[in-house]
């Protein structure tokens, strides 16, 4: 988690970007945990978001705005 907090705060803070997002399957439990432990805030679910492999997967939509750090 200490990574995903030194590049979220460089790139808030440093290079000024107004906003962060990730996108994470819905059973990745370690990932979803660590972006909310981040400060990440799910905005909601991308159906058939991404394409892995043969098929398109659901994904889970997360952002950090640069206003909260």
């Amino acid at each position: 988690m200490a990574a995903v907090d030194a590049v979220a705060h460089w790139a808030l803070r440093t290079l000024r970007i107004p906003r962060l997002e990730l996108w994470i399957e819905p059973e990745n439990t370690a990932s979803v945990r660590t972006a909310e432990r981040a400060g990440f805030q799910r905005e909601g679910l991308m159906r058939k978001w991404q394409q892995v492999g043969d098929e398109r997967r659901d994904m889970f939509m997360y952002a950090l705005l640069n206003d909260g750090l």
